[in-house]
């Protein structure tokens, strides 16, 4: 029954515990009136040694490396800027936002690794460079031509949540509420075993003694 307690107190204590989100995957579908370059296919997004979160945005042609350009000579926003979303606990609404924009083959808000590689262009954020209070809940990706925009979305912001250490199928108070009840019945058994096991009370010598001469003074004596 001990150990049946505290498996359950570390279950419900893991699953209370927040962490990063340790994968994403989002598909786009594709666009054929986007320019190749700008129209996004793919987002992954994956914790990687517990530490880095490494971003991989797939277009269908080639990751430029600069400014998107217009016709007119009118120089654009980045073209591809990744947004990490993070938030202090799951019922927050509002979500804390990383953007990653990059440009001339470097990441430039933060200055974290950033390499493309053909359709590919991969980015990644050490979580180091997160406020201590913040998860990792998800990621998006918005891609800028001068003609055209593409955005990769997962889901509405406010109904991303942060992950637990781990996920159980029920309540982790309920878990933990189980284990109290483990625990108390542990503790009413000792109790039963420590009364069952205690030896008898004995009167002692001396309360007999003296109850023996209460009773002689109370007898009276016979005249002689």
């Amino acid at each position: 029954m001990v150990v049946v307690g505290l498996v359950l107190t570390a279950l419900g204590a893991f699953a209370l515990v927040p962490v990063n989100r340790s994968h994403v995957l989002i598909q786009d579908s594709q666009d054929d009136t986007i320019t190749a370059d700008y129209d996004a296919l793919l987002l992954k997004g994956d914790l990687q040694n517990g530490n880095t979160f490494v971003i991989e945005l797939t277009v269908r042609g080639t990751i430029q490396p600069n400014y998107a350009i217009g016709d007119d000579g009118s120089i654009h926003m980045p073209a591809y800027q990744i947004e990490l979303l993070t938030k202090e606990k799951s019922s927050d609404r509002d979500t804390a936002v990383y953007l990653l924009s990059y440009l001339d083959g470097v990441e430039r808000n933060y200055g974290f690794p950033a390499q493309a590689t053909a359709s590919v262009l991969r980015l990644e954020f050490p979580t180091r460079g997160l406020l201590p209070s913040l998860h990792i809940v998800g990621v998006e990706a918005a891609v800028f031509s001068a003609e055209s925009q593409d955005y990769v979305e997962e889901a509405p912001r406010e109904s991303l949540q942060v992950q637990k250490a781990i996920t159980l199928p029920v309540n982790p108070y309920v878990i933990l509420a189980a284990s109290a009840v483990c625990f108390a019945i542990v503790a009413i058994l000792i109790v039963l075993m420590v009364k069952a096991g205690a030896p008898p009370v004995q009167k002692s010598r001396n309360t007999n003694d003296l109850a023996t001469k209460l009773k002689e003074e109370e007898i009276p004596k016979e005249r002689v």
